[in-house]
């Protein structure tokens, strides 16, 4: 039997080949009912206290096996931090944005400067329980990745996804504006959270589902700015969507891993990104994880093994309701 370690997940970071099949790891969100179960920790709580975050983020660990943790289980911290309504969520279901000071109108209106300052956002109480989660985790002999935002889903969740889009049609320098506005505030927090993880993944914003070709570039710059503010991390960019056409800008940003939704094609991606960046993931979130059976989750992971995946990873977040059973088929995928 082959055991996941921290040590060949820092190999694989730091830009060796594996030995043998890649390692299964967990670097998108794992919060799962049947885990919260295992500890007695559930959400909405785990969401908001740090014991129960990091409590809750060790069982892929303790339970399944695997190498790594990671924290949070949302994507909702960095906008209540700037002053959005938050839906705590339930058991089942994370927090989420229900509005904003500024969305006053169906309109983007230009940056009028009235959000938090950088200190106010990093001493905001969901920011620092997430760092103190952090803190604790950092004892672990796990590889340990903290999730950032990019500033452009912050901008979503303060203006609203629709009328964002509008205005990306309509007045698209009031939607840089906004955009721009989060940037110090993400390369702070991915600054502060990468001196207490291994890994720090920027959600990023680079699939052309929703991005219109003539911000692309722009984020691009964006993104590279918080990557430059991680200092003592390894770095992986995560994009949602189709990313089939941005893959060379994606590549462009030096990251030391990238996860993608690949499933819709995994053979063009991988010979899209093969000498441009190590790629992760490989394994469906929902037709598959959530799905399918334990023998169908191991031997997509073996085939994403033999294209050529560096490690073996859901390629979005894991569904709460997502078994023990599958993810514990891709934790021990290479065991004979």
């Amino acid at each position: 039997m082959q055991m996941n370690t921290k040590d060949e997940i820092v190999d694989i970071m730091d830009g060796y080949e594996p030995i043998g099949s890649p390692p299964p790891v967990l670097f998108t969100q794992t919060g799962t009912l049947e885990l919260m179960q295992s500890c007695g920790v559930f959400w909405p709580e785990a969401n908001f206290d740090a014991g129960k975050m990091a409590e809750l983020a060790l069982q892929p660990s303790k339970v399944l096996g695997f190498a790594t943790a990671r924290i949070p289980f949302s994507v909702s911290a960095e906008a209540e931090a700037i002053g959005c309504f938050i839906n705590p969520g339930r058991k089942n279901s994370q927090p989420y944005v229900t509005g904003s000071p500024w969305r006053a109108n169906e309109n983007v209106d230009p940056f009028d400067g009235s959000i938090p300052s950088i200190d106010e956002f990093m001493s905001h109480p969901r920011i620092v329980m997430m760092t103190e989660a952090a803190e604790i985790l950092s004892r672990k002999d796990l590889f340990v990745t903290s999730m950032c935002d990019s500033p452009t889903m912050v901008a979503s969740h303060v203006l609203g996804m629709e009328n964002m889009l509008m205005g990306m049609m309509i007045d698209l320098n009031a939607v840089r504006e906004w955009i721009d506005a989060f940037v110090p505030h993400i390369c702070a927090m991915a600054h502060e959270m990468s001196t207490l993880c291994d890994n720090i993944m920027i959600i990023s914003d680079l699939s052309t589902d929703i991005t219109i070709p003539d911000l692309i570039d722009h984020l691009v710059e964006n993104n590279r700015k918080i990557l430059s503010s991680i200092k003592d991390s390894f770095t992986t960019i995560h994009n949602c969507g189709n990313t089939i056409r941005t893959i060379d800008q994606i590549a462009s940003l030096g990251a030391d891993m990238v996860s993608l939704e690949t499933s819709s094609n995994h053979e063009e991606y991988v010979e899209k990104c093969k000498g441009k960046m190590r790629l992760m993931g490989g394994v469906n979130t929902v037709r598959t994880l959530l799905n399918l059976q334990p023998s169908d989750v191991r031997r997509e992971c073996l085939y994403a093994a033999e294209l050529g995946f560096s490690l073996i990873a859901p390629e979005c977040g894991v569904p709460p309701q997502t078994p023990n059973a599958n993810l514990r088929a891709l934790s021990e995928y290479r065991c004979v």
